[in-house]
């Protein structure tokens, strides 16, 4: 695919010629299934993620591995679809998983202070995540640590005046799910995330490094924050239909450097209903439940929203699946 600009009477603002080439490859050698997907352009934009891309992720039985570009999610609370260069493993012997991966989270990007729209500077992020779990058709256990540190070296030219500091992010999480009986399910997950947003601020000592759990791992400093989120569900899976309650709270500024964006200062019930009626003719969906944000009541206002929503598709012929 390519793309022209011209303009006149203006200076030219991009390239007048951009072209963008993307593909997909299989191969299969000697039982290796080796997927090859690309992206390429010659179009130089000012991007925190490359626009050009590159991966390969090949598998053998129980055996994947992944190199160059790639996404990928252990939890909601962790590692949860950033983007990173680099390496991973991803191995399913019988019940048991491990994964691992090992990257470039987001490249260094100087600051430019002669550009019309200001370009805050990016340090250098490197970041590494392993998951480890045993998983059957009666529940599973998996347990996650993910670790990204910013270099303060990156840059050439950087100033406290910009706000940009560089990070440092360890966190834990714990998710289990367990089949209860033949019609109910159980799942949940905990995370806490220790955050440092300025490696370079001075170290804590004395009792603040021994409240921390993860004190023995990287150095407490003044800006080292602790966060906790978690989640659980009840599923009730009848014939007719099923009904799941949920709960989640989330700390707020809770915050991992493996994932782009959070929803933190939050604490929601909800309840869903999905169920069939006439031989599967009309289908009712029902969602409703209660949130309220300011869980420590450090802000001024506080939202206490309870919604609902409610669904329903008829069908006159009795379904196949019935």
């Amino acid at each position: 695919m390519s793309t022209s600009y011209a303009v006149e009477g203006i200076s030219a603002r991009r390239d007048p010629f951009t072209w963008i080439a993307s593909g997909n490859i299989n191969l299969d050698l000697y039982g290796w299934n080796v997927p090859f997907s690309f992206s390429y352009t010659n179009h130089q934009g000012r991007f925190q993620q490359p626009f050009n891309r590159y991966g390969i992720s090949p598998h053998y039985k129980w055996i994947k591995t992944y190199m160059g570009y790639h996404s990928l999610t252990y939890s909601s609370y962790t590692l949860n679809g950033h983007a990173f260069l680099g390496g991973g493993i991803e191995l399913t012997p019988g019940n048991f998983r491990v994964h691992a991966m090992y990257g470039r989270l987001r490249k260094a990007v100087e600051m430019d202070t002669l550009s019309v729209q200001s370009q805050y500077p990016v340090f250098d992020r490197r970041g590494m995540a392993t998951k480890v779990g045993y998983e059957t058709p009666q529940g599973s256990i998996n347990a996650i640590i993910f670790y990204a540190r910013d270099d303060p070296n990156s840059l050439v030219t950087y100033s406290d005046s910009s706000l940009v500091f560089p990070a440092q992010n360890i966190a834990l999480s714990l998710i289990a799910k367990k089949q209860i009986g033949k019609h109910v399910s159980w799942e949940g997950e905990w995370a806490s995330s220790l955050l440092t947003r300025d490696v370079q601020s001075l170290p804590m000592s004395g009792d603040s490094n021994k409240q921390a759990w993860g004190a023995w791992l990287i150095p407490i400093r003044q800006s080292t924050t602790q966060h906790q989120a978690w989640k659980t569900s009840l599923n009730l899976a009848l014939s007719k239909g099923f009904i799941q309650w949920r709960y989640e709270r989330v700390d707020p500024d809770y915050q991992t450097l493996g994932a782009y964006f959070f929803n933190n200062d939050l604490e929601n019930v909800t309840l869903g209903i999905n169920w069939q009626f006439w031989q599967n003719r009309l289908s009712v969906n029902f969602q409703g439940g209660l949130q309220h944000n300011n869980l420590d009541e450090s802000e001024i206002t506080q939202t206490e929203p309870m919604g609902q929503q409610l669904f329903y598709k008829y069908s006159p012929y009795r379904s196949l699946a019935a």
